[in-house]
């Protein structure tokens, strides 16, 4: 239901812009679109880790890939529209969404510690690892001709994380949260031909408060190609790096605290719809 409500709240968020860019009428001729949506498929190479607690140690990082069995590869859907809210086309506002959902059930290989506990090899555990994307970003147009759109801005990403790792044997070890961050942002459309573009986004930042580390980045590279006035194809490249740290009690990892990194590469083919 949480999920439901969620996906039909981003949705809203990406019509109303196109509804307010009919009513303003047209872009005045150029190549810069007043408000656009893009959908795709994104083929991403996972690589994660998580740790319960903060005792430190070797081996404390367990690898959700490795030790876990949680699938590396995932295909999943992506979101993603625009809408340049005033009438000289230099302010943006951007929101995406993505989810990256994972499950599996697997008999452990070998011992490993979790937390305070050590899980023994044979142990069959249940794990999921669930993270939800929002990206909601402002930016800048600071220059911008027929070839050339260089904006820099500032926004935030709304991640809410699931990690569960649960076992007949084991304490259940539980992280069910909310990771927002903020970030600064770059981005840079160019013009090749009158039917192609390139298109290149950076989204950044770094934050270190008493025991809580947080950090992400998040660069994408687009070709798209203009089939039509009104729509278009592309395909793109993105890396992706999130880490979370702290110890718990108002860190936003629980009360046991923890370390949550995820990182991705992968290969998106999407529509753009513009107007």
């Amino acid at each position: 239901m949480r999920r439901t409500a969620l996906i039909i709240g981003i949705l809203s968020v990406l019509i109303i812009p196109i509804q307010w860019g009919f009513a303003l009428g047209g872009p005045d001729e150029g190549p810069w679109e007043r408000v656009s949506l893009r959908v795709g498929g994104f083929g991403a190479l996972m690589n994660s880790s998580i740790r319960f607690g903060l005792t430190e140690g070797a081996g404390l990082d367990v690898s959700i890939e490795d030790t876990l069995g949680l699938d590396q590869s995932l295909l999943v859907l992506r979101v993603d529209g625009s809408w340049r809210f005033t009438r000289n086309l230099r302010h943006r506002f951007d929101v995406g969404y993505a989810a990256y959902l994972r499950s599996a059930t697997r008999e452990i290989q070998e011992d490993f510690e979790l937390g305070d506990e050590t899980i023994e090899a044979g142990t069959i555990i249940d794990s999921v690892y669930n993270i939800h994307i929002i990206k909601l970003l402002y930016s800048w147009s600071f220059l911008q001709d027929d070839r050339v759109d260089l904006g820099i801005g500032a926004g935030l990403y709304m991640m809410p994380l699931t990690v569960r790792v649960t076992g007949e044997e084991i304490e259940d070890n539980v992280q069910d949260i909310t990771a927002p961050l903020p970030v600064f942002d770059f981005r840079m459309d160019f013009v090749i031909t009158p039917k192609t573009y390139f298109r290149m986004r950076i989204d950044a930042f770094y934050i270190r408060i008493d025991n809580y580390v947080g950090s992400i980045m998040d660069y994408e590279l687009d070709y798209e190609w203009r089939f039509w006035k009104y729509a278009g194809i592309g395909i793109g490249l993105e890396s992706f790096r999130l880490r979370i740290e702290g110890e718990g009690d108002g860190s936003g990892l629980g009360q046991q605290g923890g370390k949550i990194v995820t990182n991705y590469n992968g290969i998106l083919l999407y529509a753009k719809f513009y107007y």
